[in-house]
Order: structure tokens, then C-alpha cells, then sequence
């Protein structure tokens, strides 16, 4: 049981695979402390390439994409929109 006005968000699983995972390249770490600067689209660009060389490198994998088109998809639209009815009922958003 848990309180009111408490809610599970996300689930977190935890173990060691069987084998060793291959290690998908990131972006570089970029420090923006109290400002925002917009990201340099050649090195946007250059990460898709990586990203998208990295996934038709694995061959077994089924995504043809890049990072930008992966995020942007990601980010856009309603997700999860009966939560939002779910919340209330349970006593959230009265103000």
C-alpha cells in the first residue's frame, strides 16, 4: 500500500545480460550552466551519421534512423494522455 497522493511514475529492472551489449555511440557531453545555448547543427549532423552508421552496422537490428529523428519522435505529441484522467480521480490537479 502505498500514501495518498503517491504514484508509481516508472518501473526500474535491474541484472547483468548473458552477454556483453554492444555500446551505442552518445552525443558529447555539453555543460550549459544558467544559460542556453542552441545546439551547432554540424555536430548534430555528424552524431546522426554516427548514430545512423552505428544501427545499420548491427544488422540485426530493425531501426534505420538517427538520434535527432529518434528524440523528436520521442518528444512530440501526447503520450500517455488516460493518465491525466487517472490522476484526478485519484486526487491530483484539484487546484
Amino acid at each position: 500500500m502505498i500514501p495518498e497522493l503517491v504514484v508509481r511514475l516508472f518501473g526500474l529492472c535491474l541484472g547483468w545480460p548473458t552477454k556483453s551489449p554492444e555500446i551505442k555511440p552518445r552525443q558529447p557531453i555539453d555543460l550549459q550552466q544558467d544559460v542556453y545555448r542552441d545546439p551547432d547543427p554540424g555536430r548534430l549532423a555528424a552524431c546522426d551519421r554516427t548514430m545512423a552508421d552505428d544501427y545499420a552496422a548491427r544488422g540485426n537490428s530493425a531501426r534505420r534512423s538517427d538520434w535527432s529523428t529518434i528524440t523528436a519522435k520521442a518528444t512530440q505529441g501526447k503520450k500517455r494522455e488516460h493518465r491525466r484522467t487517472w490522476l484526478r480521480r485519484m486526487g491530483f490537479f484539484k487546484c
